[in-house]
């Protein structure tokens, strides 16, 4: 039996081509020969993601990307200059820097939500393999997470192609040692996007990859 491909629509490509240029946009801080103020920086960078064309994935994931992008400027822009992060740079706030600063941020002290938020943010929005253990620790916090944790998986699958049902699967099943997470499985819940993520987690227990957790939820 031949495995299904999963067909990516025509902007899903455009935002992909995004992605593999990414490592070039971050070094472009002049227009019409000045300098850009951090909030332009930040609109231009969040531009370059494409978000807008975005209309087949969360808009909840659209919504946090944007908020964690400018938020991560901002406070990497408050750091003092005379730190040694700062030490043979341009001592500006970019992207880059902020996935730096943050993943220090966040190995120093791995119980910091908000570098987490910060890092898994970027991550989603680049399609990063190895999200799903980004975002993990943030369910254990609160279970109801579980609707970020799926939605990022589902989110790399359309926008990337790549089905991350393994790497989902491995922290799903070490998340349900928290009976908390178990009971929502269960019970399942209200919230409509957080009922369907427990409908896609469960599926993917049980062995669906993500595609196929997508269509039977769907149907």
């Amino acid at each position: 039996m031949k495995k299904k491909k999963y067909a990516l629509p025509a902007w899903a490509l455009v935002i992909l081509g995004q992605c593999i240029r990414r490592s070039a946009w971050p070094k472009r801080q002049m227009s019409e020969g000045h300098e850009e103020s951090l909030s332009q920086y930040a609109d231009r960078a969040i531009s370059e993601y494409q978000l807008s064309l975005a209309a087949w994935v969360d808009q909840g994931w659209v919504e946090k990307i944007d908020f964690y992008i400018r938020r991560a400027l901002k406070l990497l822009g408050e750091v003092p200059r005379d730190n040694p992060f700062w030490d043979k740079t341009n001592k500006r706030p970019t992207i880059y820097k902020a996935n730096l600063w943050f993943t220090q941020v966040l190995e120093a002290n791995p119980d910091d939500s908000e570098a987490r938020w910060v890092l898994a943010s970027l991550a989603v929005a680049d399609c990063q393999y190895g999200t799903e253990a980004l975002l993990a620790p943030l369910v254990r916090h609160d279970p109801t997470n579980l609707r970020w944790l799926v939605g990022a998986s589902v989110w790399i699958l359309r926008l990337s192609g790549l089905d991350q049902a393994d790497s989902l699967r491995k922290e799903l099943v070490a998340l349900r040692a928290d009976p908390r997470l178990e009971a929502l499985l269960v019970s399942g819940a209200q919230d409509s996007e957080l009922r369907q993520a427990i409908e896609i987690a469960r599926r993917v227990l049980a062995g669906d990859s993500i595609h196929q957790a997508l269509d039977r939820s769907a149907g």
